[in-house]
């Protein structure tokens, strides 16, 4: 392998566990704030504004945990 092959997979590599990192620390965030108790919203189908009740809400913390398995290993 050459060095510029060598250092083309280094800032592959770079660039891939950085933007894991991210998508790891926003599902964590997305945990964190549906776990807070505060009135949640997600936009709906039509781009309006949609209430996360207590089973949906219940169900997009599972999902965002889910996420944080997935991204923050």
């Amino acid at each position: 392998m050459t060095r510029a092959e060598r250092e083309a997979k280094e800032e592959s590599e770079r660039v891939r566990a950085q933007h894991q990192a991210q998508r790891c620390a926003a599902a964590r965030k997305q945990v964190e704030i549906l776990k807070s108790g505060g009135v949640v919203y997600r936009k709906g189908e039509h781009g309006n504004a949609e209430f996360l009740n207590g089973d949906a809400r219940k169900a997009e913390a599972r999902n965002a945990e889910e996420r944080v398995v997935v991204e923050c290993k």
